[in-house]
């Protein structure tokens, strides 16, 4: 299964992934979530790189000027 996969069904799931402060964070119902942590934890290294490429790059610069 792709990450992009991975994602998806896991959001179809009602768990949702993000990547914060250079950890991935999993948030949803208890029960939905535990189903899930077993493949997320097998998957976590592609999830992390999937999620932390795909989050914008913001050039803090003009807004500071």
């Amino acid at each position: 299964m792709s990450t992009d996969t991975l994602i998806r069904k896991a959001l179809d799931a009602g768990v949702e992934l993000r990547f914060v402060a250079g950890l991935l964070k999993v948030t949803g119902h208890r029960k939905a979530v535990e189903c899930w942590a077993p493949q997320l934890r097998q998957h976590k290294a592609e999830l992390i790189e999937a999620l932390r490429t795909s989050a914008p790059e913001v050039d803090w610069k003009p807004l500071a000027a």
